[in-house]
């Protein structure tokens, strides 16, 4: 898939354990096309994140009257950058991703793989993987995910249809017992991880 240019996402821990998550966009491809003649910082077009009345976004989610323009209000968003801690209070694992309406998918099935299922981060971000975001009524799938799965979905009323090139980019840390940390970046779109002591 192209590198994305609209959305970053950033998970940070430190080796005294304090932990950010920070997912930052300009929206589409150059934002609203305009830059800051002082700063030239180019200037997002986040009102695209508001409903218009009759006009679906480009996510196929139909407008929604909670989501119209109403001054000093937000827009929704996807994002959800997420930090997990223990019951002492200890940082476990930082993630988020881009992507869109599949961020809250892609983040919450990483996140259940790792703290449920047991996954290390690499497996859990590398595996296949689902996206329902209620409308349209439909169940996407990557390439692969395991179709034992998709015939049982089926099999009680869902609607599956494969995705084209998924567009989701989760980045995850995750602090093993012992507490060294272990991190992977999305394979889907190009980036990497690192490391200092």
């Amino acid at each position: 898939p192209p590198m994305t240019t609209e959305t970053a996402h950033i998970s940070v821990v430190s080796r005294e354990g304090d932990a950010v998550v920070v997912t930052t966009t300009i929206n589409y491809w150059f934002g609203s096309g305009l830059r800051s003649p002082s700063t030239g910082v180019i200037l997002n077009d986040e009102m695209d994140d508001f409903s218009a009345h009759d006009i679906q976004n480009i996510y196929g989610v139909p407008p929604s009257k909670a989501n119209f323009i109403v001054p000093g209000k937000r827009p929704q968003s996807s994002t959800c950058p997420s930090i997990f801690v223990n019951e002492g209070g200890d940082v476990v694992m930082a993630i988020g991703a881009s992507g869109g309406t599949r961020i809250t998918s892609s983040v919450s099935l990483t996140s259940m793989r790792v703290l449920w299922l047991g996954r290390n981060i690499k497996e859990a971000i590398d595996e296949p993987r689902l996206h329902h975001q209620l409308l349209p009524d439909e169940i996407e799938y990557e390439f692969k995910f395991p179709n034992e799965i998709l015939e049982k979905l089926k099999a009680i009323g869902h609607k599956t249809k494969p995705a084209g090139a998924f567009g989701s980019l989760v980045v995850g840390i995750k602090r093993m017992k012992g507490g060294t940390l272990t991190a992977n970046y999305d394979y889907r779109r190009g980036g990497s991880v690192d490391g200092f002591k």
